[in-house]
């Protein structure tokens, strides 16, 4: 449950020390950008986050499969240098 790694963001192992990107869509109700925020707000993304927005449903991968790549191939050449 994450609202108890929010109550307790001093525990040792939750906190995310590594870059991170989020993508949500704007048609999914489950995998919402903002409900990162708590996190966020506790410091327990350390390393980051970086939110991306795409338009498209829950299954985002089986709807938008090259969007997606393109989305994470740009992120990874930003954040780890490379081809982009």
């Amino acid at each position: 449950d994450e609202q108890e790694l929010i109550d307790k963001p001093n525990q040792e192992g939750v906190t995310i020390d590594v870059p991170m990107l989020f993508i949500g869509q704007t048609g999914d109700w489950v995998c919402r950008t903002d409900l990162m925020e708590d996190a966020r707000q506790q410091g327990l993304l350390k390393g980051g986050c970086e939110d991306k927005v795409v338009d498209a449903g829950h299954w985002v991968l089986y709807e938008k499969p090259d969007e997606i790549a393109e989305v994470i191939l740009e992120w990874l050449g930003r954040k780890f240098g490379g081809k982009s």
